[in-house]
């Protein structure tokens, strides 16, 4: 009596152990389950109207459906250089400006300095070359004008819209495309 008593003492503690380990298991399922639930909930009781602004010289409200579009000035005045370069990226690189920033903020040019400089870079064939500029251009050691030319931010942009644009509007030519899910010249992705 006293060992079948034991016995389901133990197995009642090893029940209630697995209900807890499968409840921890379902705590870390149940929210990829229910964020689509959450989300299709939030966009069926949330409030029908929304706000849409963009860029224009008259402000004009207009209702259509409980929709409200609001067009408003947008301040495209730059102070500091660094907005400029980010603004100028976007200009440039239109739909993928988003990719452009990324990669050359977490890669390339974490700080956009124009004269940012690596340093010497030597390749198993011999060529001897520096990265440049905001993009990152790489010019060999002797052209001087070049890297010259690359410290000014509009041009070495302009330089890698023309590599992005050769390579078939991709970024393959960085190293670091593979932060933005493109493989790049090393075949790396």
């Amino acid at each position: 009596m006293k060992q079948t008593l034991a016995r389901s003492r133990r197995h009642l503690k090893q029940t209630i152990w697995q209900r807890i380990k499968l409840s921890w298991k379902m705590s870390r399922i149940r929210p990829i389950i229910l964020l689509p639930l959450f989300v299709y909930l939030v966009m069926f009781f949330a409030h029908p109207i929304f706000a849409v602004y963009a860029p224009t010289r008259d402000v004009d409200t207009v209702y259509k459906d409980k929709v409200i579009v609001q067009e408003v000035e947008v301040d495209r005045r730059f102070d500091t250089e660094h907005q400029q370069i980010l603004a100028y990226l976007v200009e440039k690189f239109g739909k993928d400006a988003d990719k452009a920033i990324i990669m050359i903020g977490t890669c390339e040019n974490s700080t956009f300095a124009p004269d940012r400089k690596s340093p010497l870079n030597i390749q198993k064939s011999g060529r001897r070359s520096y990265d440049i500029g905001v993009m990152q251009i790489n010019v060999d050691e002797t052209n001087v004008e070049e890297q010259k030319r690359l410290t000014n931010w509009k041009y070495n942009i302009d330089r890698g819209y023309q590599k992005y644009h050769a390579a078939g509007d991709k970024f393959t030519a960085w190293t670091c495309s593979k932060n933005i899910g493109q493989r790049n010249y090393l075949g790396d992705l």
